[in-house]
């Protein structure tokens, strides 16, 4: 874990030595799972969010490295499960919430153009390193045990990867509203190429991310 912090510590650096603008930024994601025809078949999309700040280094012209760290939550639902207790009594029914977090630094190459309202398409990379995970039920129909059981249901995690890899490709505007400080919104779409499934899976099946953001945010020019 302390060479994946290091790394982190060294991108930002660098980034801040040359850095022109600071963004902070939020939004609502959508996130699937690929990975063969049982994954296809059962993992649903998840609605989620993420969250962080960006630098944006110039490189030439209207060229700037884009990066910062981010807390993205990815995962999938899995839909229409029965559930019993470890008795096998019957608990309910219900879909089961995978949330998986990570802490996300995409590294991208930033085209942008414009006078007054700025736009931009970048493409590159990304590198996550798992938070955690928070697999939840979502109930349809559910008994609850008698008071003081431990009888509860609750779900397991999922033998998920630290390390997480992929493409990240976006493109989104930039509006000042004063001086130093615009509003921006941006369309982000971090498509992961590494199995982060530590357990096999059905049919020699994978578990992939794709997690499209859709963010919010304000940035600051420090020149």
């Amino acid at each position: 874990m302390k060479k994946y912090l290091l790394f982190i510590t060294i991108m930002i650096g660098m980034s801040a030595l040359a850095q022109k603008s600071l963004e902070f930024r939020i939004g609502p994601n959508n996130n699937t799972v690929r990975g063969g025809d049982f994954v296809k078949q059962y993992h649903n999309h998840l609605e989620a969010f993420s969250g962080g700040f960006m630098l944006h280094a110039p490189i030439k012209n209207n060229l700037s490295l884009f990066t910062g760290i981010n807390y993205e939550r990815n995962g999938s639902t899995v839909k229409d499960l029965q559930f019993t207790d470890n008795f096998g009594n019957y608990r309910g029914k219900g879909d089961i919430l995978y949330r998986i977090d990570y802490l996300l630094i995409p590294v991208m190459v930033d085209f942008s153009a414009g006078n007054r309202m700025k736009f931009s398409v970048s493409g590159g990379g990304f590198f996550g390193c798992l938070a955690g995970q928070h697999p939840k039920i979502k109930w349809k129909e559910h008994i609850t045990p008698v008071s003081g059981s431990s009888n509860e249901v609750e779900p397991s995690n999922l033998n998920i990867d630290k390390i997480n890899l992929g493409i990240s490709v976006g493109g989104g505007i930039a509006y000042p509203i004063r001086k130093d400080l615009s509003f921006s919104l941006r369309l982000e779409d971090h498509l992961g190429l590494k199995n982060i499934s530590s357990a096999p899976i059905i049919d020699d099946g994978a578990l992939r991310t794709n997690s499209l953001n859709l963010y919010a945010g304000l940035v600051m020019n420090l020149n």
